[in-house]
């Protein structure tokens, strides 16, 4: 029976479970190997008992572990890091698309639930170890007293939760990408691209100017289609490639797959009709064209952090996970479609793509105006 160790604490993941991932997991708070760590290390059951709310009672985190029969290849930070930002980004695009258009909040919508806290337990298991650009600490782990962050939702009703085929086709890839010592570029963009994701997906934050905080947010949001695109070293990705990528989405709905041409006005005033293109298509253009706005300098107001058409639901950081949502399932999607395939299978594909085209045409709504 393998035995496991601690890589982190998680205070902010609503886990109604435990999710393992072969040598590594993300352990509910009532995991027995919990307890099992905690007995052996003093730091570790330090992180794993000494945390309260702060306005509220004391609670168990979750926790990062990892088997000690894990592979080497697999242990290292990048390893555990693509793997934590790949089960992030997957439950928080699951969010977005049950959460728009919906008036109720089930899963995370934020990829800050999925941060590590920064005291890891030293190796000896003494003391709580804190190494980052602003800290270098060794601090006695009796002493410990964690909070989680308090600008994220504590409702009981919040759980991740992640579609089975995203979920394992991601774990494929990681696996894939860490069996060589020369992993493809497909997967180097793909994890590269979830890294940026995982940044684009936070809270909007920093600036302490709410328009700002989403410029930066959606600028990485195209950052993050554009690292998914990219053709390798010595090339050059652009609008066009992520363009294409969304374009190889297979839509259920009329309304997604219907390619309609729109206005677009050249620098002398004069208009210009786009490339017909579907509606995701569109939202992707708006959504590049609006990161421009913002980090060349140019004038910028609310209207440019809205890409849909309703208030409430076309906020650009709250589209711009449905368009990476399409990318994401195009890119990992076979090259040709298999051709002969079962009823049940047919029923279950098209039921997993519900969620997301239904968020996708609620952003199609006409905001309501006063």
């Amino acid at each position: 029976m393998s035995s496991w160790q601690l890589i982190g604490v998680l205070p902010n993941l609503p886990i109604d479970r435990s999710w393992d991932f072969d040598h590594l997991a993300f352990a509910h708070p009532s995991d027995k190997r919990l307890e099992e760590i905690g007995e052996k290390s003093a730091a570790a059951r330090a992180l794993l008992h000494n945390f309260g709310h702060p306005l509220g009672d004391a609670f168990r985190p979750a926790a990062y572990i990892v088997s000690d029969s894990c592979p080497t290849q697999l242990k290292s930070a990048e390893a555990m890091a693509d793997l934590r930002n790949a089960f992030a980004v997957a439950a928080i695009l699951h969010g977005w698309q049950h959460s728009v258009g919906s008036a109720n909040i089930w899963f995370p919508l934020y990829t800050d639930y999925f941060d590590l806290y920064p005291l890891f337990p030293s190796r000896d298991g003494s003391g709580l170890i804190c190494d980052g650009f602003g800290l270098n600490s060794f601090d006695d782990a009796a002493k410990f007293k964690g909070q989680p962050y308090p600008d994220l939702s504590k409702s009981g009703f919040i759980r991740v939760e992640v579609g089975n085929q995203l979920r394992d086709q991601l774990v494929e890839e990681w696996k894939a990408k860490y069996s060589t010592p020369t992993p493809s570029w497909k997967q180097t963009a793909l994890f590269r691209s979830l890294a940026i994701a995982y940044r684009a997906a936070r809270l909007p934050k920093g600036c302490d100017h709410l328009i700002f905080d989403i410029g930066v947010q959606l600028s990485l949001w195209v950052s993050a289609h554009e690292c998914l695109t990219h053709p390798g070293p010595g090339k050059q990705t652009n609008l066009n490639e992520v363009l294409t990528l969304i374009g190889k989405a297979r839509w259920r709905q009329k309304k997604l797959r219907v390619k309609r041409r729109q206005v677009k006005w050249r620098s002398n005033g004069k208009p210009k009709l786009t490339e017909p293109m579907t509606y995701a298509q569109h939202l992707y253009r708006r959504l590049y064209n609006a990161r421009n706005e913002f980090l060349h300098g140019n004038p910028v107001n609310v209207k440019t952090a809205f890409l849909g058409a309703s208030t409430r639901d076309g906020l650009s950081i709250q589209v711009a996970p449905l368009i990476f949502s399409s990318a994401l399932e195009a890119f990992l999607s076979p090259a040709q479609p298999r051709k002969k395939r079962g009823i049940e299978e047919i029923i279950e594909d098209a039921l997993r793509f519900i969620p997301l085209e239904n968020a996708l045409l609620k952003t199609r709504e006409r905001r309501k105006t006063r």
